[in-house]
């Protein structure tokens, strides 16, 4: 039962699936690992959570998708990203490691952030609003997707 990370990833040559998976190191290096796989396009973090057995966290979320996964030998989901980061919030929460931040001067924390990010592909800038647990963007100019870097405590 190891420490880690449980992760979504989204890639753009995979409409309408996403990649679930858990690594020990951290998630934005696994997804770099990923994108040196073939595809098309990078993959992005959409969302990831420090858990104290993060095998036994894929595990549920494996079990809960089973029926939509694309492939039994891989960890491809034809699943709303939005539906899959509801059940990794909610069945990560047993395993959830605290980080040991304060939050904001009240002591609760953020439920969105506004960003005005500049797209890495055509310059745009763009205004979006995440809420919590939300970490990617996407241009409305040229739908390139991002990590948006965000402190939510």
């Amino acid at each position: 039962m190891p420490e880690g990370y449980v992760y979504i990833l989204l890639n753009p040559a995979l409409k309408g699936q996403v990649k679930i998976g858990c690594t020990t190191n951290s998630p934005e290096d696994r997804a770099s690992e990923l994108s040196r796989t073939g595809v098309p396009h990078e993959f992005v973090v959409a969302y990831a959570e420090r858990v104290s057995d993060c095998e036994a966290v894929e595990r549920l979320l494996h079990e809960k998708f089973a029926g939509v996964r694309v492939n039994p030998n891989r960890e491809f989901f034809r699943v709303t990203v939005q539906d899959a980061i509801r059940a990794a919030i909610e069945l990560a929460a047993p395993y959830r490691i605290a980080t040991g931040k304060v939050g904001t001067p009240r002591g609760r924390l953020k439920s969105t952030v506004s960003l005005s990010p500049t797209c890495r592909k055509c310059g745009r800038q763009y205004s979006i609003t995440l809420r919590r647990h939300e970490y990617h963007v996407q241009c409305p100019k040229c739908f390139a997707l991002d990590v948006a870097a965000v402190d939510w405590d």
